[in-house]
């Protein structure tokens, strides 16, 4: 309970009270100055004051929201004494209780604390992921009110799948948990409420696709589809940037801020080199984190081309998505809110889809990072060492083995095992069939070889070009050769019939 005190105090030599309310607020008690008491109406006024800051406190204490009769106290007083309503709003004493925020309130002064720490886009992801539970609960539920329960079902809401709501990955889910934690764990620290009511997200296991999408994008890029794609009548500048992802397995943020300074056509050692955006709320480009790739022979022809067509550009790309009137980066005010969209936020998504449209093929699933998926694949089969994919991909193999299905299988993997194991096949009756034939065999009938080539694959074919051979050969070309042939020499036709003869019982 508010306690009222008179102080004297001299005026022109005069002494007077002045009055003062001695408040109990978060466990202290501080003084409000009220102001000179001279006279009897100044008396009631103290007295009223002491009666409405007695009940702001215990309504302060209960966590309680102020009811209309306390407003319109609160009116009155705002009205006839500006400078004392003032002190009581700067001592937080009839403004809603911290214990009584709301969740939109929490989430906002989350978003704003943050807003100088971290960059304003991871700002901005957080508090698009906390407006989901938000809109869940309700804008004005207050957060002492939220439960473990009321996650639990917020779990099963976002699992849910029909006309109303789509079923949302769980990694969508996970982000949920943490980016809405995070707001009320903030909220714990300040002492608002005892616990934190959104329990411990699982650990996620890493971003993995599903098994149906994988199948569509391996089918996509065994079908010869990229390769198709790239052959379609595009734009110039919409070429080289499919180009540049489909060999250099960039992002296609960091493709959208390369400059000609990064690119370099050093006969001896040419590269490219990409950067990405950096995590600090201030970034400056010559401290982002700078990767060097090759600069491929499959690629050059065309920054060679696109460098001549425009040799005082800065960026390679400028006549697509609106490149040419963007920032490098996105542009935001003091609230962290977007002004004008960058090159590295461009959304070039849509492009893609309308251009694999127009070629005619299925476009589902197919993006600009299934490209670099692809080509990630490609370098890992190629027998790319891992330091070398560490340096020119992004990323570590733990990362690459996650989300890129390194070293995965598909239908050319397939083939090339089959092949393979056909070469070993076709070896092993290649070294069967000498064996048959050489020296040691050299003086057997020619009849009991020709059986015995006639029961092997590779000795059938060795039998059908000798036949061959033979019909196409000059008789009397024969008949010399006969002459230094030996016993087993072909020496008639009868001997060629025997030829074609285990040819044709074989292949029966």
């Amino acid at each position: 309970m508010a306690r009222l005190k008179y102080q004297n105090k001299k005026r022109a030599g005069k002494t007077y009270d002045y009055a003062r309310l001695l408040v109990r607020i978060d466990g202290k008690e501080k003084p409000i100055n009220v102001g000179a008491s001279t006279t009897k109406r100044h008396k009631e006024r103290d007295r009223s004051f002491k009666k409405t800051v007695s009940e702001l406190e215990a309504i302060k204490a209960s966590g309680e929201k102020l009811d209309s009769e306390m407003r319109l106290k609160l009116g009155k007083i705002k009205e006839s004494y500006p400078s004392f309503y003032e002190r009581l709003k700067s001592n937080g004493l009839f403004t809603q209780t911290n214990r009584d925020m709301t969740v939109k309130e929490l989430f906002d002064l989350h978003c704003q604390r943050s807003h100088k720490v971290d960059k304003d886009r991871t700002v901005r992801n957080y508090r698009q992921a906390q407006q989901v539970f938000e809109d869940y609960v309700g804008s004005e539920a207050k957060i002492r009110t939220i439960t473990e329960g009321d996650w639990e079902d917020f779990l099963k809401y976002c699992k849910r799948d029909d006309d109303s709501n789509k079923s949302k990955q769980d990694s969508t889910i996970r982000n949920y948990g943490k980016r809405t934690r995070s707001a009320f764990a903030y909220a714990v620290k300040k002492g608002w409420i005892v616990e934190n009511p959104i329990p411990v997200p699982p650990k996620a296991k890493g971003t993995t696709k599903s098994k149906d999408k994988t199948l569509i994008q391996q089918e996509w890029f065994d079908n010869g589809n990229l390769d198709h794609l790239l052959s379609q009548n595009h734009t110039f500048e919409f070429e080289l940037l499919l180009q540049i992802v489909r060999w250099t397995g960039c992002r296609i943020a960091e493709v959208l801020i390369l400059r000609w300074e990064d690119v370099s056509f050093d006969p001896s050692d040419p590269t490219i080199s990409f950067r990405s955006k950096d995590t600090q709320h201030n970034y400056d480009r010559d401290k982002m984190p700078v990767r060097v790739s090759p600069l491929w022979d499959e690629l050059r022809p065309y920054l060679e081309k696109a460098k001549s067509l425009n040799p005082d550009e800065k960026y390679v790309l400028n006549n697509i998505l609106r490149l040419r009137e963007k920032p490098e980066f996105e542009q935001t005010n003091h609230k962290g809110e977007v002004i004008r969209r960058g090159r590295y936020e461009t959304n070039a998504n849509s492009a893609l889809t309308k251009a694999i449209n127009r070629a005619g093929l299925p476009s589902k699933h197919i993006g600009w990072h299934s490209i670099r998926d692809y080509r990630i694949n490609e370098l890992d089969r190629s027998g790319c060492r891992v330091s070398e994919l560490d340096e020119w991909i992004g990323n570590t193999d733990e990362v690459r083995k996650r989300h890129y299905r390194t070293n995965s299988v598909n239908s050319t993997d397939r083939e090339t095992a089959r092949l393979r194991g056909s070469e070993s096949r076709c070896t092993k009756n290649s070294e069967a069939v000498y064996h048959i034939v050489s020296k040691d065999h050299a003086q057997s009938d020619p009849n009991q070889l020709i059986q015995q080539l006639s029961k092997m694959g590779k000795g059938r074919e060795l039998l059908e070009m000798l036949e061959k051979a033979l019909k196409e050969s000059d008789p009397a070309d024969l008949e010399e050769d006969a002459k230094y042939s030996g016993s087993n020499g072909f020496r008639d036709d009868s001997r060629r019939m025997s030829v074609s003869g285990s040819c044709g019982e074989s292949a029966t």
